[in-house]
């Protein structure tokens, strides 16, 4: 008589660390969700909404992350990863979510003049060579990963493909968090 146990299959690992993540939340925190997103994704900005929520709810115990997932480096990944440079990341990040048109050369220079930057130095951090080499490596090492779609979601190191679902999400950091 043979006896087979089943177990539901584990998430896929993804350690991301060595990419260009951007954190906020709770930055001691042993659990973290990072979100693979596109500045040019309709699904990315309504995920916003919920990640917003899910923020507002688990920033003192979570640490919060974003990369930059795309297809290439966009104008707008770009603009975001040049601001970082000048502390700025988030205020673009959720500026860009929140737009609703098309992210072009004219917004992105307007943000960096509201925010404070200038913009001369900031134009040459977004057009630098270095700033699409960090991009283009993030996607590609991202590809390499197992990512294939936006929003993609990882929590601790594993894999949470393309939900939108808040009692999902919140679920997972809950275990998460009891695990700790």
């Amino acid at each position: 008589q043979i006896k087979r146990y089943i177990y539901p299959p584990k998430r896929p690992s993804c350690v991301v660390a060595d990419l260009c993540v951007h954190y906020r939340g709770n930055l001691d925190a042993k659990t973290h969700l990072i979100v693979a997103s596109d500045f040019n994704c309709e699904r990315c900005a309504e995920f916003e909404k919920t990640l917003k929520r899910i923020y507002d709810e688990y920033q003192d115990r979570v640490k919060f992350g974003f990369v930059n997932f795309a297809d290439e480096p966009t104008l707008a990944s770009l603009a975001c990863e040049a601001a970082h440079k000048y502390g700025k990341f988030w205020e673009f990040h959720d500026a860009m979510f929140s737009h609703n048109a098309p992210l072009d050369s004219a917004f992105v220079y307007g943000l960096a003049k509201s925010t404070g930057l200038d913009v001369v130095a900031y134009k040459q951090s977004l057009l630098a060579a270095e700033n699409y080499d960090n991009v283009n490596h993030t996607i590609n090492k991202l590809m390499e990963r197992g990512l294939f779609a936006t929003p993609t979601i990882i929590i601790n190191d594993r894999l949470v493909y393309v939900t939108n679902s808040y009692e999902e999400l919140t679920k997972l950091l809950n275990q998460e968090l009891q695990n700790e």
